[in-house]
């Protein structure tokens, strides 16, 4: 089935599944990141923002995954979210759920108007509030200056939380031979990295979804390092994760930022990160 027709059959399937509930499919960026996705309304005219794009749902269909199930899934995320309204009245619920993103600071300039942000490198760091997560993605928004207000509290505050939510968050690094959520080789294809053999490993979350904040843990990074006894480059291959290279000296750093640059290119999608490349200091 294409995806065009897979997403008019999922959404009449959905609208079905949910008794007729609103749900329309929008087209553009959100949280900063482009693509189609679903959009719910409930009966009480509280807007939940769904962050799942239809074309991740898509390549679960193309790898096997039922339509049921796709329906399911869905259904069962909108269902089970929690009362939004009772977390954006309530800081102290509020301030467990609130996560970081990553985004290039200069291809988001008009996103990251309208979010309380900061900059890191070429990079800027937003919070989301996630009301509900699963393996296929979350329900949530990101934190704009509103709702600092309406919880009563500073920035100083709101980066605080997610800076400890960071540190209590999953990350792993592994081969990218033993990365299971997304295909290894397409990513491998992609980065064009083929050369280098076993050097490649991926750092990223248990959802292969916004992972590439993971780069921010730099004790993650310290004890991979040291590990291998090496100094780290840091590929970003998405917003999804990022590629880790030992500096064994053997790489010069122009080849591989013009790697980057060359695959953002090639197999532009909207979730790329940046045309530079990172180094990990381990001293």
């Amino acid at each position: 089935m294409t995806y065009g027709k897979f997403k008019k059959e999922l959404l009449k399937q959905l609208r079905e599944r949910l008794n007729g509930e609103e749900v329309t499919i929008v087209r553009g960026k959100n949280n900063g990141i482009k693509g189609e996705r679903f959009q719910f309304k409930d009966s009480d005219e509280k807007l939940l923002w769904q962050t799942i794009h239809i074309r991740d749902i898509y390549d679960q269909y193309r790898d096997g995954v039922t339509m049921d199930d796709c329906v399911e899934f869905l259904a069962g995320l909108y269902q089970t979210s929690p009362d939004a309204e009772e977390i954006l009245s309530c800081w102290d619920k509020a301030k467990w759920q609130i996560e970081m993103r990553i985004v290039n600071r200069r291809w988001q300039q008009k996103f990251l108007k309208q979010v309380v942000c900061q900059k890191f490198l070429d990079l800027a760091i937003y919070c989301v509030l996630v009301f509900e997560r699963n393996p296929g993605g979350f329900i949530g928004n990101s934190v704009k200056t509103w709702m600092l207000e309406r919880w009563g509290i500073t920035e100083e505050e709101l980066w605080e939380a997610a800076k400890k939510n960071l540190y209590n968050q999953t990350f792993a690094i592994c081969s990218i031979d033993n990365v299971s959520g997304i295909s290894g080789t397409k990513l491998e294809q992609i980065l064009n990295l083929s050369d280098l053999d076993n050097e490649i490993y991926v750092l990223t979350n248990p959802y292969y979804y916004n992972g590439a904040v993971g780069m921010l843990r730099t004790d993650l990074l310290k004890k991979f390092a040291d590990q291998q006894g090496y100094d780290l480059y840091i590929l970003p291959s998405s917003v999804d994760e990022v590629i880790l290279l030992p500096d064994r000296g053997d790489r010069k750093a122009s080849y591989l930022k013009s790697l980057v640059r060359k695959n953002n290119r090639d197999y532009a999608d909207g979730c790329e990160l940046s045309d530079n490349i990172y180094y990990y200091h381990r001293g």
